[in-house]
């Protein structure tokens, strides 16, 4: 799998992430948030930070669970299947763009008013678009020419920024609040409940690249420790950035010239500081816009080269240069739709919508996370976890579908601009590619069990052809005595053969071939125990290590290829799954060809008494005479019990 070069430390990843979200967060959305909420704007910041923060969370545990490029289009193929990765990756590759096309527009508007403040007129009208597709060329070259370029250049853009915001706060400071300003001459929530709901469903949109450097995941190093830290710091460090400005602003600058102004922090650097720091001020609005579309070039040219090296888009979109290590054809073909968007569509309309799908994957972000929690997935072993799970998550879901409702219109437009070209791509190119169907997928119903027999390429990969064996012990990874399981297995098998699977879930992009168990501590030390204890019962056991991707399926077809009798395996408890439909085995319990024990832990190694229920009926014997071995072997004494009722 062709791979990129880890070369973005922790700095690094501070400075990208921020100058994802600095650009519109601090220069243009302060005055448009003031026009539906007033002088609360800095509190609007604060609260669509809260919102944002569940996602934050999630996205930290993804990613250090799943460090590679691609970022949230990665997390949900892996998670539902590549249908919706390919829906979810061209949906983030086009909100993407378009923000990013969007910022560049922005640094249009800022470059006019530097002009302006450079000729000491009012306005200038000119056109931009020309100046913004060269700033997109340099962008795009800065990007074929290594990630290490575009996070040194994004570092220090921030540091001239928060010193710069530094000096006009404390001249600020000196007369706060004006006299003649929004904080004194508006009410505080101007617009109502409603208007600084709106609002902070405006704002939202600003920290949504918070996130973003986890499409990048593969060039950070170190990202079990910088990728989670990198990401809050940004979060905290840029929400104070957010509060403090936009407060500042309120307070230093009368309504009129606050609201719905795009170059807020312009106009208040030439009140404030005159004429020379007005100049400044411009030339740093444009040079923030431009970081925060490279930024964005950076991480959307991620989501085709992922996709590309997934088999879902064509493979020259994951070509790497041999000497810079980047996507190149990726990224160009991200700086052209970028340049066809600012020739041809109206961007600022678009770039609403594409807010609309930022939120709805933000919503599918946290649902993922419960999606791999719950269904047990032995490969996701996240160095971060999530605190207060799941209820930071279920917080982050219905706030996401409380911010699609105040987006309106946009949503079915959202949702049909994603979903269409998405499974056009999928149906027509992607399907006849790829095979693997997502964690998802192996979590419900299995018709595809229920039909179709091992082959004789599933028995060989399983290491099971040929092999026959009275009971069969699935090791899972989650049990505390796989001894205590494998005993249980050789009463029920008497002198027969008992076959112990320990299974090791890998998830798509691990090759099977590449694991090798015959070689691992954990299954030799394993085979000894076995061992030591086939040699103390009249039972033969045997241990397998198996690799897989679908843990039900190999569950599923071991047990029809060995012909068993019995499945042994270990009892999670009710307690272990807070959402019933993601039980990866529930499936199992009533489609499994033979009978089916469930064994719970509890520390007990000398059983005594065995408390029996044979509930009449066609298993009542079978109850009893198991009941009868295990207190054989056990040496234990049985008591049976029924229920009676009341009238009886």
């Amino acid at each position: 799998m062709k791979s990129l070069e880890r070369t973005v430390g922790l700095i690094g990843v501070i400075g990208i992430s921020i100058s994802s979200m600095m650009g519109s967060g601090v220069f243009v959305l302060p005055g448009i948030g003031a026009t539906a909420t007033g002088s609360s704007v800095s509190l609007a910041f604060l609260v669509a930070a809260l919102c944002v923060l569940p996602a934050a969370l999630s996205k930290a545990e993804l990613a250090t669970a799943m460090p590679t490029s691609g970022g949230t289009y990665v997390y949900i193929d892996r998670a539902v299947g590549p249908l919706w990765g390919t829906i979810a990756g061209l949906g983030l590759t086009a909100a993407s763009l378009f923000k990013s096309a969007f910022a560049l527009m922005g640094f249009g508007e800022y470059l006019k008013v530097t002009v302006a403040a450079i000729q000491g007129t009012q306005s200038v009208d000119f056109n931009t678009t020309p100046y913004a597709l060269g700033c997109l060329a340099f962008i795009v070259l800065l990007n074929i020419f290594g990630v290490r370029k575009v996070s040194k250049l994004q570092t220090v853009v921030v540091g001239i920024a928060l010193l710069c915001f530094g000096v006009v706060i404390s001249v600020a400071a000196k007369n706060f609040p004006a006299e003649q300003s929004a904080l004194k001459e508006t009410s505080f929530f101007a617009g109502g409940i409603v208007g600084f709901a709106e609002t902070v469903g405006l704002l939202f949109v600003g920290f949504a690249g918070v996130t973003k450097i986890a499409a990048i995941a593969e060039e950070v190093k170190d990202p079990a420790r910088n990728l989670p830290r990198g990401m809050l710091l940004s979060l905290f460090g840029v929400t104070a950035i957010y509060f403090a400005m936009s407060f500042t602003l309120a307070g230093s600058l009368p309504m009129e010239q606050l609201d719905g102004n795009q170059t807020a922090l312009y106009t208040l650097a030439n009140v404030l500081l005159g004429r020379e720091m007005s100049i400044i001020m411009g030339v740093l609005g444009a040079v923030t816009m431009t970081a925060m579309a490279m930024a964005g070039v950076l991480a959307t040219s991620r989501f085709p080269f992922a996709m590309s090296r997934d088999r879902l888009l064509p493979s020259f979109l994951s070509e790497v240069h041999p000497r810079y290590g980047t996507p190149v054809y990726g990224i160009i073909f991200i700086g052209v739709s970028m340049a066809a968007v600012i020739l041809t569509v109206d961007i600022v309309v678009v770039a609403k919508i594409a807010s609309a799908v930022k939120i709805m994957l933000f919503l599918a972000v946290n649902l993922i996370v419960i999606i791999l929690r719950e269904g047990k997935v032995q490969w996701y072993q996240p160095s971060y976890r999530t605190p207060l799970y799941p209820a930071a998550q279920i917080f982050g879901i219905v706030v996401s579908f409380a911010l699609l409702f105040l987006l309106g219109s946009k949503v079915p437009i959202a949702i049909a601009g994603i979903t269409i070209p998405g499974m056009l791509v999928y149906f027509l190119y992607s399907r006849k590619r790829v095979e693997r169907r997502g964690v998802f997928g192996i979590l419900g119903k299995r018709k595809d069990l229920i039909i179709a027999r091992p082959t004789v390429m599933d028995l060989e990969t399983m290491n099971l052809e040929g092999k026959h064996a009275a009971v069969v012990v699935p090791l899972l990874g989650e049990e505390h005595s796989p001894e205590a399981l494998a005993e249980v297995g050789a009463t029920l098998a008497g002198s027969r053969t008992v076959e112990v699977l320990h299974v090791t879930d890998v998830p798509d992009q691990v090759s099977l071939s590449a694991v090798a168990l015959e070689d691992s501590v954990e299954v030799s030390a394993l085979q000894r125990r076995i061992g030591a204890m086939s040699q103390t019962k009249d039972a033969t056991l045997h241990v397998s290590p198996v690799v897989t991707r679908d843990v039900v399926q190999t569950v599923h077809d071991s047990t029809k290829s060995l012909e068993c009798e019995w499945v042994v395996m270990a009892w999670q408890g009710k307690t272990s799954n807070r959402f019933g439909i993601l039980s990866p085995l529930g499936w199992l319990a009533d489609h499994l060809s033979c009978n089916l024990a469930l064994y719970k832990d509890a520390g007990v190694r000398y059983i005594r008494h065995i408390l029996v229920y044979a509930e009449p009926g066609p298993d009542d014997a079978l109850v009893v005479s198991t009941s009868d071995l295990l207190a054989k072997e056990y040496n234990a004494e049985l008591t049976f019990v029924r229920f009676v009722s009341d009238d009886q």
